[in-house]
């Protein structure tokens, strides 16, 4: 038999420790994902964490077999140097503020990749953005949908 604390939750107070050690931004081009980047170097700065900034290529489609999507050789040429332009801005504001950091480019389905990257990596924490679609009924986008749900981690979505 499991049991529980007797401690009530006023004495709680105070514990708890950070047990963030490496964080994930999971960041594209699009506003959200600068207030992604910042919320994670300040996490990470609080937290004495590593910074994993982790972009994903889309080159599955969602609900597509395990095979890519076909695309023309030039069009992901100038996805991999916008890969590498997000990389060094957000970098350099990684390096401004102190922090340990790795870059990754992820090529698949965004979410599949990174609850994999997260897995793959130990992240303790993912923080994602959430793009609204006032079109749609639904509060949060697909692929910060599916990493809530099915990552290993704890995930943060900023909006």
């Amino acid at each position: 038999m499991t049991t529980c604390p007797t401690a009530s939750f006023f004495e709680g107070f105070n514990k708890v420790k950070s047990n963030y050690k490496s964080i994930m931004a999971a960041v594209d081009y699009s506003y959200v994902s600068a207030k992604v980047l910042e919320r994670a170097i300040l996490l990470s700065k609080v937290n004495c964490a590593r910074l994993h900034i982790v972009h994903v290529v889309r080159t599955k489609l969602p609900l597509q077999s395990r095979q890519t999507t076909a695309m023309d050789p030039s069009y992901k040429e100038v996805l991999m140097k916008d890969a590498a332009t997000l990389f060094e801005v957000a970098g350099k504001k990684a390096s401004e503020a102190g922090i340990e950091y790795t870059t990754m480019r992820l090529e698949g389905d965004p979410a599949e990749e990174i609850i994999k990257y997260a897995s793959e990596n130990g992240i303790d924490l993912i923080v994602i953005g959430s793009k609204e679609k006032p079109s749609t009924y639904a509060p949060l986008g697909s692929v910060s949908s599916k990493v809530a749900t099915e990552a290993h981690c704890s995930v943060l979505i900023e909006r």
